[in-house]
């Protein structure tokens, strides 16, 4: 399958690659991959027997990129895609992904008009538009969207729509002039992918071509918001700021000893992400002098938005749960073949949920791989299954290629407070234990990634009380900066972890506050055993 809008076609004879960002020949003008850009490779009849330059083209206005002697071309295309394209629908020399860029999306139409959408939405769309958010929308009533984009279509009705930053995927809704449906790029329960080889894995064979444009932004999915549906909570429409009811959100109260005969769908995150819920309760209302919203708006109605719900948080609903609107919402998800243990801190609500301050999870996880070295004895069998080859694998790395192991993954926070390096460079194990459960040789390797970076990860050895040829657990740990680095690595590192080929993971969890509401709900449904401290 072929793109026909996007790129062009490589004018060498032999070659006549697809390239999305072609360059075009400075001396007779015609566009080649990057095989075969310059003069020399395609014997260009016109070239300059001194000068040897390379123009890109903008796949989208397919005008030449003005750059420069050693410049990056597919930074330079990307910079004038994001910033001065003037085909990208409502362009106005801003970043598509800054505050005040007007939307493209067509169904606003030129001049931004979203009369057809509930009025509940416009205003989250205004503050986070284009970016990581998701809204549920009635399904039209024409045939534009086809019964399988639904999925259970006797159940939902209703259809999610997101307009992404990035632009490349602004560049390809931009060529393709058709609605796009967006599955996941990744099997089905698995954990999500944030880089494109992630993708290949998952789907190879399935799917034609993968477009690379590096490692994803947030690393977690967007935030998908409901506040249409039928099986959403509801409260009396009376005192409720006027301006966020519609038809599409009112409903009737069938309660017959009730006085209230209108109710309104209360808005519901169905699954966090990127944008959290603390941003969306204080969105800037411009009625309102850009001041971030109270608790009610200045005529004293009740702003909705201050009473978002969360989805298996503050409410369920069998329906959803029957036909979940969005697949994170399913049980078990995000899963890798290892089995996942996940230490969860103390309550948000408790002084010390802090990461800095919650050393005794950290403590806590300590206690638990000295456990499973103990109980792993001289005489458990081993694995003897070899190495599954990965690409984010170094094959070249010995530690793990001794079959003679059994291996665990541990994943966990950094920050001022607790060393982990220290930490596992001095396990303490007990020695009143009995003869035939003498605790196994062990060997503590910290992995070394980077997933924006084509280099592939590597492990040192950290701490090691075996000899070789002995049976031994290796404890492989990965060491993320903070809330931030885990959600930008979470998918990327339990993924990694099936390419050691781990027994099992063990991850510090964070409080379920800002960011770490969407990086818990990923790990609850991504672990087997939880664990409270």
């Amino acid at each position: 399958m072929e793109l026909p809008h996007v790129g062009e076609h490589c004018s060498n004879k032999d070659c006549n690659r697809l390239d999305f960002l072609p360059y075009k020949c400075e001396y007779c003008n015609k566009k080649f991959c990057e095989n075969h850009w310059k003069a020399n490779d395609h014997s260009c009849e016109n070239q300059h027997k001194i000068l040897d330059f390379r123009i890109p083209t903008c796949p989208i206005c397919n005008l030449p990129v003005p750059i420069n002697r050693g410049e990056d071309p597919n930074y330079k295309v990307e910079n004038h895609i994001r910033m001065g394209c003037s085909k990208i629908p409502g362009k106005s020399g801003k970043n598509p992904g800054q505050k005040g860029a007007q939307c493209g999306f067509d169904g606003f139409g030129s001049n931004g008009d979203m009369s057809g959408i509930p009025k509940v939405y416009h205003e989250l769309i205004d503050s986070f538009w284009p970016g990581p958010l998701t809204i549920i929308l009635p399904r039209p009533n024409n045939d534009l969207i086809p019964d399988n984009i639904l999925g259970n279509v006797q159940v939902n009705s209703t259809v999610a729509f997101r307009f992404p930053s990035h632009p490349v995927a602004r560049a390809i809704i931009a060529c393709s002039n058709l609605p796009l449906a967006a599955p996941s790029a990744n099997s089905s329960g698995k954990p999500s992918p944030t880089i494109a080889s992630h993708v290949e894995a998952d789907l190879r064979g399935l799917i034609p071509l993968v477009i690379d444009s590096g490692s994803c932004t947030f690393g977690l999915e967007s935030t998908v918001v409901d506040a249409v549906s039928n099986s959403l909570p509801t409260m009396s429409s009376e005192n409720v700021e006027i301006s966020q009811i519609d038809e599409y959100n009112l409903t009737t109260n069938t309660a017959t000893n009730s006085d209230t005969k209108q109710l309104v769908k209360i808005p519901c995150v169905l699954r966090p992400g990127g944008i959290t819920v603390e941003q969306i309760m204080q969105m800037k209302n411009k009625n309102i002098l850009n001041e971030p919203k109270n608790l009610k708006t200045q005529n004293n109605n009740i702003d909705l938005w201050k009473q978002i719900q969360v989805y298996g948080k503050t409410f369920a609903n069998k329906v959803i749960e029957s036909a979940p609107t969005t697949p994170g919402m399913k049980y078990k998800h995000y899963s890798p073949q290892a089995q996942v243990s996940l230490f969860i801190p103390q309550s948000p609500n408790h002084s010390n949920h802090t990461v800095e301050n919650n050393s005794s999870i950290k403590k806590e996880m300590i206690k638990s791989i000295i456990e499973i070295i103990q109980n792993t004895s001289t005489t458990t069998k081993f694995t003897n299954k070899t190495l599954e080859k990965s690409s984010r694998i170094d094959d070249k790395e010995p530690t793990f290629n001794n079959s003679n192991e059994y291996r665990i993954g541990v994943i966990v926070i950094e920050d001022g407070s607790f060393s982990w390096n220290k930490a596992l460079c001095n396990l303490q194990l007990e020695n009143n234990i009995s003869d035939n459960q003498k605790p196994s040789k062990y060997q503590i390797s910290l992995v070394n990634y980077d997933f924006n970076s084509p280099k592939k990860p590597s492990t040192n050895i950290l701490s090691s009380n075996r000899n070789d040829g002995d049976g031994f657990v290796n404890v492989i740990v990965a060491i993320v900066s903070g809330i931030d680095g885990l959600g930008n690595s979470m998918f990327g590192l339990l993924r990694l972890m099936d390419d050691f080929n781990v027994e099992k993971v063990l991850v510090e969890g964070v409080a379920e506050i800002g960011q770490g509401l969407a990086i818990m709900n990923r790990l609850k449904k991504a672990a087997t055993i939880h664990i409270s401290h």
